[in-house]
């Protein structure tokens, strides 16, 4: 997510943005940003709990003094709660300290990203626009009310809102995001430029770095495209997403055919067959598609997954 969650995950929710340990996760896009984003939200509610390395740390102003005990009580179990991944529970603790601090920014932040999370996008972006016009510059909620923008399709907005965030506070993942919003608007140099914004302020941020080469590639820059994805794999040599990039460009440079026995087809066909045996959504184009793969790559794509399901089909 590219990685959009995504972001961080993509994310980056992806290709949508995250941990640094999460940075792998990149699902659809827009789709996994509601990770990226309770992610990186419970960090922003002014609570001691024990930290991950974040691509996004986000501004926390102190704790609202008209906060009740019982409600910093509900936003630091939610926040753990988030920690662990069971965000139903964290849901429904952070929505009743929400009605005992209705005007924390960063409450509202934590539930808003809760309700992307749980595909409630209406609801979550509603709590979001709350936010902001209790804190209107408050980076952080401007940078995810930007993502979920995105989530929305509403490009516009999305693009305006992260900017807007962005000046207040830089941020990798924001930088993530606002590259993936370019990448939908066909924008590719600007895309690009966000993404490398992205990687010099995380380094190991392997979603923007595979995203510069689906720019790249997209603007008929093969053989640069092909180095940023051989960059990313370095990063996490695990990522299916450069494999499977790698895989379809290299079988489109060497003029495969269905049958071609050559090396340079072999190769790029076990390299495709082993990220598709990571994660079997590669071998679905809608999900390619969905993830920014852009016209001219989509068309090698489908040539090469066709190959492969003909070898599946084959196999003893």
């Amino acid at each position: 997510m590219g990685c959009r969650e995504r972001f961080v995950g993509k994310h980056f929710v992806g290709k949508t943005v995250t941990t640094s340990s999460q940075l792998a996760l990149k699902t659809d896009r827009w789709g996994s940003i509601a990770l990226s984003l309770v992610m990186g939200l419970c960090s922003g509610v002014a609570i001691a709990l024990p930290v991950r390395a974040e691509v996004l740390v986000p501004y926390a102003p102190p704790i609202d003094s008209q906060w009740s005990d019982q409600a910093i009580e509900l936003a630091q179990d939610a926040a753990r709660l988030v920690q662990f991944e069971q965000y139903d529970e964290a849901l429904a603790r952070i929505r009743v300290a929400a009605y005992l601090a209705p005007k924390n920014p960063q409450v509202l932040r934590l539930m808003g990203g809760l309700y992307l999370q749980n595909q409630q996008l209406d609801r979550g972006i509603q709590v979001l626009e709350s936010a902001r016009a209790i804190a209107p510059d408050e980076p952080s909620v401007l940078l995810a009310l930007g993502a979920a923008y995105g989530q929305q399709k509403r490009w516009g907005d999305a693009l305006t809102t992260l900017q807007a965030g962005l000046k207040l506070q830089d941020s990798p993942s924001g930088r993530f995001d606002l590259g993936n919003v370019y990448m939908t608007m066909g924008q590719f140099t600007q895309a690009i430029e966000q993404f490398r914004q992205a990687v010099a302020l995380e380094a190991k941020m392997w979603p923007a770095v595979n995203n510069i080469g689906l720019a790249l590639y997209e603007l008929g820059d093969r053989d640069n495209a092909l180095k940023e994805w051989q960059a990313a794999l370095a990063i996490d040599p695990t990522a299916a997403e450069p494999k499977m990039a790698i895989a379809t460009a290299s079988y489109a440079a060497a003029g495969c055919k269905p049958q071609s026995q050559e090396a340079n087809c072999v190769k790029s066909l076990a390299l495709a067959q082993e990220a598709i045996e990571t994660d079997e959504r590669y071998a679905d184009l809608q999900y390619l598609k969905d993830n920014l793969w852009g016209d001219r790559l989509l068309k090698e794509a489908k040539a090469l997954i066709e190959r492969v399901r003909s070898v599946r089909s084959t196999a003893p």
